[in-house]
């Protein structure tokens, strides 16, 4: 059996709301995200928030990776992490502002077959 790792965008998201939302849920496979990328396209300042549940779709204090995190207009962060999520975990995505902030997440595919 061989393992193929593949480098890929392992998901966007833009959240439509000011609670927290699936951006992504692994399935089939394991992923391990390596860069996150923020970026706010509205005029006003957004705060953006993360939770990374390795076994489900969690998103509270105790899931929670990154809180309150300022992104200003037309403001774009990119954060290097190592974030592994194994088969039917997930990330959740947040922002203080509706529709504020684009989620990128960039990283790893791991497939056993």
């Amino acid at each position: 059996m061989a393992t193929t790792i593949t480098e890929k965008l392992i998901a966007q998201f833009r959240v439509s709301g000011t609670l927290a939302q699936t951006a992504f849920t692994a399935s089939g496979a394991r992923y391990i995200v390596r860069r996150v990328s923020m970026n706010n396209n509205t005029v006003g300042t957004a705060f953006a928030d993360i939770w990374h549940d390795d076994d489900g779709t969690t998103y509270d204090d105790t899931t929670q990776i990154y809180g309150a995190q300022r992104v200003s207009a037309g403001e774009t962060i990119d954060v290097n992490v190592f974030w592994p999520i194994a088969d039917g975990g997930s990330i959740g995505v947040g922002s203080s502002l509706v529709v504020a902030i684009n989620f990128s997440f960039f990283g790893v595919e791991i497939v056993d077959g």
